[in-house]
């Protein structure tokens, strides 16, 4: 048997829900908070292979056989505004209460003040659907639950959570999660990647109209461009350039 903080497992990797408990809950929290090699490599790598090979390690260095793959982590980053830059990280789909299946770190670029969030599978006393509960960790390890939503919908999900994490980390008073001012004030338009269609988005007051930029999608890697049009913007083949 092997003892890391509060939680004890075998080596025969039957508790793979424990170590990956631990691995979210205990570690990740305190290594963005108060690790700063590992929130260099946050910054400097994606997010993909930050999460799969600091989790890959922290199951074998603790004896537990590691079941995932690369592609169950990924994440992106966006400058949300002026002074606000946001990484959302993500993990394999959680089958138990409370694993997390997304996380969010928000920096204030201005005064370097951060916070964690996290979304974790929760339980819903009313139905068999899923219920996601929103929660936080602090610098010290403390955590808090502000409530749930049941979207299962990948790219729905994620924009509520990100207008609610948004609101939380700015003090914005009655935030709620399917409203937040941030996506109404900005000009944000949506578009899907056009190999593996994971939902993106982009200020469109950063880019003129009939102008192209260049995208590399969080999840599959793939590279393309968009040209701002009139209806949003458009995925560009390379004979369109």
């Amino acid at each position: 048997m092997k003892m890391t903080g509060k939680l004890m497992y075998t080596d025969t990797g039957e508790n793979n829900m424990n170590i990956m408990y631990e691995y979210q809950h205990v570690a990740l929290p305190d290594w963005i908070y108060n690790s700063p090699e590992f929130f260099s490599d946050i910054i400097n790598y994606t997010e993909q292979r930050v999460l799969y090979e600091s989790c890959k390690r922290f199951f074998e260095d603790n004896g537990v056989v590691f079941p995932y793959q690369k592609d169950d982590f990924g994440g992106f980053r966006i400058r949300v505004d002026r002074d606000t830059v946001m990484i959302m990280l993500r993990f394999p789909e959680p089958q138990e209460v409370p694993l997390c299946t997304r996380m969010y770190i928000y920096v204030d670029t201005h005064d370097s003040h951060m916070a964690c969030y996290s979304v974790e599978k929760g339980v819903n006393l009313y139905g068999p659907e899923s219920v996601w509960d929103m929660c936080s960790w602090d610098e010290n390890g403390n955590h808090n639950n502000y409530g749930s939503h049941d979207v299962d919908d990948y790219a729905v999900a994620t924009i509520r959570e990100m207008r609610f994490f948004y609101a939380l980390f700015h003090g914005i008073e009655g935030a709620e999660i399917p409203e937040l001012l941030m996506y109404e004030k900005r000009k944000y338009r949506e578009f899907e990647c056009p190999n593996c269609h994971v939902l993106m988005a982009y200020d469109t007051g950063r880019i003129k109209q009939g102008n192209h930029i260049l995208f590399q999608c969080p999840k599959c890697m793939r590279i393309f461009y968009v040209r701002l049009d009139e209806d949003g913007f458009a995925i560009l083949n390379n004979t369109d350039l």
